[in-house]
Formats: structure tokens, C-alpha cells, sequence
């Protein structure tokens, strides 16, 4: 099901926060596949 953007948003902080509890390898990598991510979605 689609969901709301609200309910996306509290998704999005959930998975954040579960993150946060891992080291900072995680952002690292997020940071850094950012623009290859943009790059695929043009």
C-alpha cells in the first residue's frame, strides 16, 4: 500500500534512528553512495 507522507516520514526516522545505534560506517557509506544514487534516478 502507498503510504502517507507523514507515515513515510515516521519511516524514515525509525530507520534512522535504528542506524544511529550502528557506528558511523553506515552515514559514511550513505554519504558517499548519495551521488551515484542521484547519477541512477536522472
Amino acid at each position: 500500500k502507498n503510504l502517507s507522507l507523514i507515515e513515510a516520514h515516521n519511516k524514515i526516522d525509525d530507520i534512522e534512528t535504528e542506524l544511529k545505534k550502528y557506528d558511523s560506517k553506515i552515514s559514511y557509506i550513505t554519504i558517499h553512495m548519495c551521488p551515484y544514487i542521484e547519477e541512477e534516478n536522472k
